[in-house]
Parts: C-alpha cells; structure tokens; sequence
C-alpha cells in the first residue's frame, strides 16, 4: 500500500470462476473471517475503499477506475471547491 493511503471499509470480491459469486461488504472490518474465507475460496478483490490521510476517500475498482471520490470538509473550505469543480479537477486527473 502506498505511503499515506488505508484500506476503508468497503470491499467488493467476485469469483473468478463461473459459479463463484460476487459478495461486496461495508461498514465492516477488512480482512475478517468470513472475508478471508471468501478469499481463500478463489475470490479476487474486485473494488476496495481507500482513504488518503483522512483527506480524500475514493473507491478503485479492478480497471483502475476511481469512484465515489470524496474529499474532507478541510479541503473543501480551505480551496472553496465546489462539487461541479470537483468532478472537473478529479476526472482532468485520470486523463
């Protein structure tokens, strides 16, 4: 995991297998014992939450696909972004 970054509380797991299922889990302890059986049954994590220093909390997705980015009311008023500019900055980002 890169400096600064923590595994929220959002996991998505699928199978990679036909029949294995998918499964998504929030508000819940990361790697608890019903997700690392889920796990060793061969699924693979498919979404997972991140937060960056309590800053900014976004999910990312197996395609690299950032979603749900949220940042901290510290950083909202300090650089009085609104949401229209953050869907702006964040999406010129991934370009």
């Amino acid at each position: 995991m890169p400096k600064g970054f923590h595994v929220s509380d959002m996991v998505r797991l699928c199978g990679v297998l036909e029949d294995t299922g998918k499964v998504a889990y929030t508000k819940s302890e990361i790697l608890s014992d019903e997700e690392s059986t889920n796990i060793e049954s061969g699924k693979i994590v498919a979404a997972i939450g991140l937060d960056l220093m309590e800053r900014i909390s976004l999910k990312i997705d197996d395609g690299l696909s950032m979603t749900s980015i949220e940042f901290a009311d510290i950083l909202t008023e300090l650089f009085k972004v609104d949401r229209v500019s953050v869907f702006i900055i964040s999406h010129s980002c991934l370009k």
